[in-house]
């Protein structure tokens, strides 16, 4: 379900807008008159898309947005100004404005902004309805077992469930699970093509991108496609009409299964530093799926937080370790800002010390699951296979885990 807040003490002003959106299937809206109300209802967690008006019964749009991403600054925003493209650009930089909305908007309006938000993987404009949890497997650090607890816990359950690999970058899932691919599909990202014919050299384009993916030199344009983030704003304000529509591929995503298991995984291209839309396909394709279970990239910067967000859980893997106590603290972090419950497995229990444990009582995170230094596990994990085929009573304890997490979740 995608939930949607209209900030605006007039609400004739968004009304067809929002009548549109009300139309979709699994599309919410709730109204909020002013800013004081749309924090609150923002800061609860339950609000995924934030549309402001020009009218508020106090403080301005742009105040707004700056208060809600102080409280959840991955929240997607669009609002509606009369300022031209460039000045909304300008105004609007490093508050993660995803749209620029005219005033009165109607229903042109609604169809842009909802394909918009597919794009960026928000929405999947898909008819079904959510029926099971989607679990993230995430760590501070590469290394602690992250694709051993995903891949275990994926074919643990049995029934209708999806694995999807969203360590893009160096996905490792298919050596566990020996996947059949049926398909894969390359993924492109849009990037601006010159009409030389029509260029005029007015440096519009090089002026209102702020990631200096265009340039002019000698009075010709120069594109360079992989400093490129796909805003669009150049295509915006060229006078002229000279840029069109041109694409690089950044990876590609392959669906298939392994026995009953549903399987996805992405591939960045070999040179390519985007890694967050491809993530975002990966995570659109398994939408259909019961039970989602993410193997996330580790770290805790933008990959991880595009792979993550949306989950209804994160279950973050470490190891009892100094260095495992720093990263935990790092994800556990970047995760409550996000507002998703988590909980914590942690790996080769039986070695190191207890400042993982006495740091996740004195936080009051669950440790759900403990797993041993077990020369068995590590001899299975060498010959690429899930431990539980080899040890099936660890399939009863994946089970557990899962129901653990689910009454976590509707607590």
């Amino acid at each position: 379900m995608l939930t949607i807040l209209m900030a605006c003490s007039n609400n004739a002003s968004l009304a067809i807008l929002a009548d549109e959106l009300s139309k979709l299937n699994r599309v919410t809206v709730s109204w909020a008159k002013s800013q004081q109300d749309a924090i609150k209802r923002i800061g609860a967690g339950s609000i995924d898309v934030l549309v402001v008006g020009e009218e508020l019964l106090q403080g301005t749009a742009l105040s707004l947005v700056k208060e809600v991403i102080k409280s959840d600054p991955f929240i997607n925003c669009a609002v509606v100004s009369p300022l031209s493209p460039k000045e909304f650009h300008e105004s609007t930089e490093g508050l993660g404005v995803f749209m620029q909305l005219q005033v009165n908007p109607g229903p042109g309006d609604a169809e842009r902004m909802m394909s918009l938000l597919a794009s960026i993987g928000v929405w999947d404009g898909n008819d079904h309805q959510k029926r099971g949890l989607v679990v993230s497997v995430a760590s501070g650090k590469g290394g602690t077992g992250k694709t051993t607890v995903a891949t275990n816990l994926a074919l643990s359950l049995g029934g209708d469930v999806c694995l999807l690999d969203c360590d893009v970058e160096e996905p490792n899932a298919h050596l566990f699970l020996n996947p059949e691919i049926q398909k894969t599909d390359e993924i492109t990202a849009w990037v601006p093509a010159i009409k030389e014919d029509l260029c005029t050299a007015c440096k519009a384009c090089a002026e209102i991108c702020r990631f200096r993916a265009l340039t002019v030199i000698a009075k010709k344009v120069l594109v360079f496609p992989e400093l490129c983030h796909g805003c669009g704003g150049c295509l915006k304000v060229c006078p002229e009409g000279a840029i069109s529509d041109g694409s690089r591929v950044l990876g590609e995503v392959g669906i298939g299964r392994s026995g009953g298991l549903g399987f996805i995984h992405g591939r960045l291209r070999v040179g390519e530093a985007m890694s967050p839309p491809l993530i975002r396909r990966v995570r659109s394709q398994g939408a259909v799926a019961a039970i989602s279970i993410i193997d996330a990239p580790p770290g805790t910067s933008c990959p991880v937080i595009t792979a993550i967000k949306g989950s209804d859980f994160v279950l973050l893997v470490t190891e009892p370790t100094p260095f495992g106590l720093h990263d935990l603290i790092l994800a556990v972090e970047a995760v409550r800002s996000l507002g998703i419950p988590c909980g914590i497995v942690i790996n080769r229990a039986d070695i190191g010390d207890k400042r993982v444990q006495e740091y996740a009582n004195k936080e009051g995170l669950p440790i759900l699951m403990e797993i041993p230094f077990d020369r068995k596990l590590a001899e299975a994990y060498s010959c690429g296979k899930p431990f539980v085929e080899v040890m099936p009573e660890w399939s009863d304890r994946f089970r557990s885990l899962y129901k653990d997490i689910q009454k976590l979740v509707q607590c």
